[in-house]
């Protein structure tokens, strides 16, 4: 009985692969779904690592609007970086995801005011995905930053350890961004972000503040 029962699901499984429109078989369904989890640009060392590795690793940011980690976009954009990178994430672990939208721009530069915020929304400042603007420019996407918790240890810079988050994260990264092979967005506005403000489109960013420190950002 165990060997005809592992007989069909074999033969399901080759269906799956071989045969176009299978796809909505109830055995697809068991397949983890994969989502874009965003881009990063970096350094051709750093995105050895991340290709050697399979994920995003430990390496100190260049700088730390609203922690420690790593920052990264929606979608392509000009910042410099001399590699270009794409990630994704399993769909459920990102889900599952402690998530917060962070608003308040006192918050930036200042980890006292950022943990005061996050704990009266009941988040693990170590271990919650943040999204906010970038700091000083308008017109720009907004910007994810995943923390220490969920990154692979660098060999890079040995004293930076990551931590044991997992989101099922792969990722390859490229010289140009013509060899990105992915054509779509990351569209983490529709995952239901704590303090994500209404209407607001990751891609798009959010509109000119009045803000006499901000610049607005061309592509």
């Amino acid at each position: 009985m165990l060997l005809m029962r592992f007989s069909s699901f074999l033969v399901a499984a080759i269906l799956l692969v071989l045969v176009p429109g299978i796809c909505a078989s109830p055995l697809s369904k068991l397949l983890p779904k994969k989502m874009v989890g965003g881009f990063r640009y970096v350094t051709y060392d750093k995105a050895n690592e991340y290709n050697s590795v399979g994920r995003l690793t430990d390496v100190k940011p260049s700088g730390s609007q609203i922690g420690q980690g790593a920052y990264t976009f929606p979608r392509p954009t000009k910042w410099s970086g001399d590699s270009k990178c794409v990630f994704w994430f399993k769909e459920s672990k990102f889900i599952a995801a402690p998530k917060y939208f962070v608003e308040d721009e006192k918050a930036f530069f200042n980890p006292a005011e950022l943990l005061k915020i996050l704990t009266a929304a009941k988040k693990d400042v170590e271990k919650t995905i943040l999204f906010s603007k970038v700091y000083g420019y308008d017109n720009v996407p907004i910007q994810m930053l995943l923390p220490r918790y969920y990154l692979a240890a660098s060999k890079l810079e040995p004293e930076r350890k990551g931590g044991p988050g997992d989101l099922g994260m792969t990722i390859k990264c490229v010289p140009n961004e013509e060899e990105l092979p992915i054509s779509e967005d990351a569209n983490w506005e529709s995952y239901g972000i704590d303090g994500w403000p209404k209407g607001l489109r990751a891609r798009d960013g959010l509109s000119p503040s009045n803000s006499s420190h901000h610049s607005t950002y061309q592509e």
